[in-house]
């Protein structure tokens, strides 16, 4: 059984990169805090992998 990586860690390298990553995809960061920002930005790279 494979184990799911998430594309971005919980860490603070994860989150500056989560942060850059939503900014390049034009998506507001302001209302978002720590975990949450990364989840999403994880949701997001999972959808992306999903359809290509």
């Amino acid at each position: 059984m494979a184990t799911f990586l998430p594309f971005f860690s919980y860490s603070l390298e994860g989150y500056i990169k989560a942060k850059r990553y939503l900014l390049t995809k034009n998506i507001d960061v302001s209302q978002l805090r720590g975990f949450q920002l990364v989840e999403v930005a994880n949701d997001i790279k999972e959808t992306e992998a999903e359809q290509a």
